[in-house]
């Protein structure tokens, strides 16, 4: 039997400040001091499937300043998942995913070719976002939701498994 590569395209969106670079570091394991993204970033992941299949995951890691955003929308063609991260505690971060960057994944159709995952961010700091608005706005967009630390590592590794399991289903189903 063949060995078989498949590539998954993944945009980390959000807005600055909500730790998607150390979010993805943490995801793929590397340790260094995390830098303002100027404009787009690239990091990858690869994971045996099984001994047959490998998954390359490629984050695209966008910066989150709205200085950045006239020119994002066209890196979310093709993407096969779409990390939506906020921080915890910061209530516009919250509300930008809906009102700028839920509206860009619409503009461009992806919605439906695409695997949403709400992430909301450094848990380690608590939370002043109340979490049945968060679980409404998950429910009412069908998206998952996790609550994670990229500091910490809380739910890290639910979130790689998360995104590991749809993407697999991703690929079985196109």
């Amino acid at each position: 039997m063949s060995n078989q590569e498949k590539i998954c395209k993944a945009i980390v969106a959000g807005d600055g400040g909500v730790g998607k670079t150390s979010l993805i570091y943490n995801l793929i394991g590397k340790d260094e001091n995390v830098k303002f993204t100027k404009g787009i970033d690239f990091e990858e992941l690869s994971i045996k499937l099984d001994e047959n299949i490998s998954l390359e995951i490629v984050f695209w890691d966008l910066g989150g300043q709205t200085q950045f955003r006239y020119f994002q929308g066209e890196f979310f063609d093709s993407a096969n998942i779409i990390l939506l991260v906020f921080d915890l505690n910061r209530y516009t971060s919250f509300l930008n995913i809906e009102q700028q960057w839920l509206e860009l994944i619409k503009k461009n159709k992806l919605e439906k070719s695409s695997i949403l995952i709400l992430v909301g961010n450094k848990a380690d700091l608590g939370q002043t976002i109340d979490d049945k608005e968060i679980q409404k706005f998950a429910k009412l967009n069908k998206i998952p939701y996790i609550k994670v630390s990229a500091k910490n590592s809380e739910n890290i590794i639910q979130l790689k498994e998360l995104i590991i399991s749809l993407t697999n289903t991703y690929f079985k189903n196109h």
